[in-house]
């Protein structure tokens, strides 16, 4: 059957959803069938024990519940903290691999953020250039705003609005990819 594997899926998410203090099972429930059980795994396994005032947790849920982060967890999650990404990133070469993690990230976050965030991101995909990393960055004034002094490890990125653009088409395109 199609299904036995997400029966499993299932039956194990239940299982951690009644981890769960009583006042959050019903934002945890929703959370399990809005986006991944392995996000609420990682979530129990971090936190051993819950309240409301767990900003992570509840930022997790409220997330999802909100609709934040519910449309592409399946390309990635934030936390509050860090993003997670769950999917291989497209790109014909380091460079564009590389660009495409910045732009979900800044999309992630709607913040701006140093550039050795995505570095960690770049050695986990595999496309991570260190001798190149920060200059990826430098020629796309289109989609990137690079601020901090030149050979400088402390340097920060943001998104223009074409950036915020090309992030929503770059994860809307690997949504419908994995349709």
């Amino acid at each position: 059957m199609v299904f036995d594997e997400k029966i499993e899926q299932l039956k194990k998410g239940l299982q951690i959803l009644n981890q769960f203090p009583e006042n959050l099972q019903q934002k945890a429930f929703d959370y399990l069938f809005d986006c991944e059980a392995e996000e609420i795994k990682k979530i129990v396994e971090d936190k051993k024990t819950f309240n409301t005032t767990d900003s992570q947790t509840t930022q997790v849920i409220t997330n999802c519940q909100d609709g934040i982060s519910n449309k592409y967890a399946r390309i990635y999650t934030y936390d509050g903290e860090n993003v997670y990404l769950h999917k291989k990133i497209p790109g014909n070469n380091n460079a564009t691999k590389t660009k495409n993690i910045a732009l979900i990230v800044l999309y992630a976050k709607g913040s701006v953020i140093y550039g050795d965030e995505i570095k960690r991101l770049c050695e986990k995909q595999g496309c991570l250039d260190k001798s190149n990393f920060s200059s990826t960055f430098d020629s796309d004034v289109k989609n990137f705003i690079k601020k901090g002094k030149k050979n400088s490890s402390k340097w920060t990125l943001e998104l223009t609005m074409d950036g915020q653009d090309a992030a929503e088409s770059l994860l809307e395109e690997m949504l419908n990819a994995n349709k």
